[in-house]
């Protein structure tokens, strides 16, 4: 059938109210349908074409970047103009339909290449013994419903006339969503540093990276922290010789000193800030006022940054312990996200999270909100993980 003269265009769908439209006719709205298909198509392929214009312009340039700033991923910037062009590439993420990603465990060391002769054979590189494990992307998802009639005549928080909005309500409770979502990842960050992959619903072990590969985990370190007189020395000679410890482990991930980070359960803390030793290395700085008040949640000693872990949302570090791990290790800690469960996400580039509003299509009462999330947190090399308990 022809398309009516008065029928509303694509545009005008945008600020249509969604009873209006729920009004038209059947065959209008199969037909608006097929135009927004059409039209949705036309702009896929356009933008594909624009985006090909700007890979064949900037490509060149942005690989250039990359290369002077000695990375092969990332984003770089650069001027064209007046205008300053920012180049992504993000590191390359493959997975199956299953969505499963693999990660190899490898071997690897860093070693040192002799002197030779000019014109002598090269030194030749041992192969890497490979291991291919598969693991699967977990999902988290979660939803929240707007009902019109639970904001019909309320009144905005924080006023005394002005009535809640849809778009207020809807922000309010995406929110809320979002929170719960980084607490999420909270939770797996933090099981992560442990070489867990931990259900969130009842804290049961998914993953155990030691198990994966064989690796037997290191031995609980006893800091004895309640001995009422220690040996002088004593606690930083630990500390120096569970840092030994971590380098002796890190293979051709990092080389000279590392940085570690302890994150300590309520009691190991307050007695570490107690130790004599700790004490007398902040009496004469500037953090000695410190000693006199209440303790912050972080300090530094022996090499070694302390920090009282708090969590919430029901987890956190058992009161008696601490778990260790390097910081600034590239490579050490990755997460990866497979796509949502939807056609439009098939075969793309997983994101953190995904968040969709979802009207109700019939009788236009309700708002659904939902968030999606398919993380794989993964510590590439749990051998270098430790931890200690108090006494």
């Amino acid at each position: 059938m022809p398309f009516p003269q008065n029928a509303p265009s694509v545009d005008d769908l945008l600020n249509l109210p969604l009873h209006e439209i729920a009004l038209l006719s059947p065959d209008l709205l199969a037909e608006m349908q097929r135009e927004i298909s059409a039209a949705s198509k036309q702009m896929k392929t356009v933008s594909a074409r624009f985006n090909a214009a700007l890979e064949a312009r900037y490509a060149a340039r942005a690989a250039e970047e990359r290369r002077v700033s000695g990375k092969d991923t990332g984003t770089v910037r650069f001027e064209d103009g007046d205008c300053t062009i920012v180049a992504d590439l993000p590191k390359r993420v493959d997975w199956n339909q299953a969505k499963l990603a693999s990660m190899v465990a490898r071997d690897g060391t860093l070693s040192l290449i002799p002197f030779s002769e000019r014109g002598s054979a090269y030194e030749q590189q041992i192969p890497e013994r490979r291991d291919v494990r598969a693991f699967v992307c977990r999902q988290f998802k979660k939803q929240d419903v707007i009902w019109a009639s639970e904001i019909q005549q309320v009144r905005d928080f924080g006023s005394e006339s002005a009535t809640q909005q849809v778009q207020a309500e809807v922000a309010r409770k995406l929110g809320r969503l979002r929170n719960d979502a980084e607490t999420t990842f909270e939770y797996h960050l933090f099981n992560g540093i442990q070489g867990l992959v931990k259900d969130p619903r009842d804290g049961a072990t998914v993953v155990n990276y030691f198990t994966e590969f064989g690796i037997t985990p290191a031995t609980e370190v006893d800091f004895d922290l309640d001995n009422a007189t220690p040996a002088s020395g004593a606690l930083r000679k630990r500390c120096q010789a569970l840092i030994e410890s971590v380098e002796d482990t890190m293979g051709g991930l990092a080389t000279g000193a590392i940085q570690l980070r302890a994150e300590c359960g309520s009691a190991f803390f307050a007695d570490l800030v107690a130790h004599k030793e700790v004490r007398e290395t902040y009496l004469n700085t500037a953090a000695a006022a410190d000693l006199r008040s209440r303790v912050a949640d972080e300090v530094s000693f022996g090499g070694i940054t302390f920090r009282r872990y708090r969590g919430g949302a029901g987890f956190g570090v058992a009161t008696d312990k601490a778990v260790f791990y390097p910081e600034a290790v590239d490579g050490l800690f990755e997460i990866y996200h497979a796509p949502a469960d939807t056609f439009e996400t098939v075969n793309t580039l997983g994101q953190p999270l995904y968040a969709r509003m979802i009207p109700d299509r019939d009788r236009d009462e309700w708002i659904r909100l939902e968030i999606e999330s398919n993380p794989l947190p993964i510590c590439t090399r749990p051998q270098v993980l430790r931890s200690a308990r108090r006494t």
